[in-house]
């Protein structure tokens, strides 16, 4: 991407214990969890064009409505946190030097 960090820093980028364990794990966890990230955004964009409609079909109040809206939004937000850490820290196990 484009603005990646160069070097192992605790500012930005993908900092886990493991990404941060050597300049070649840091690299590559902050280069596929970027291109991830990017995945993730669509996929939740599309996920969000499709239900929004279909939950203004479903009978409900207002306070209900918006109770269901925000409650998806923080389970999507909070799974696509947890799929960007399983899949990257499994994608680092597997091609990066683990030992070092």
């Amino acid at each position: 991407m484009r603005f990646r960090p160069k070097k192992i820093n605790s500012l930005y980028g993908y900092r886990t214990p493991l990404s941060m364990k050597n300049q070649q794990n840091w690299d590559e966890g902050n280069r596929y969890s970027a291109q991830l990230m990017l995945k993730l955004g669509v996929i939740l964009l599309l996920t969000g064009l499709v239900i929004t409609p279909l939950i203004s079909l479903v009978p409900m109040g207002l306070d209900a409505r918006m109770l269901l809206k925000t409650g998806l939004i923080v389970a999507g937000a909070m799974s696509t946190v947890v799929i960007l850490l399983t899949f990257t820290e499994r994608h680092l196990e597997k091609t990066t030097d683990t030992k070092a």
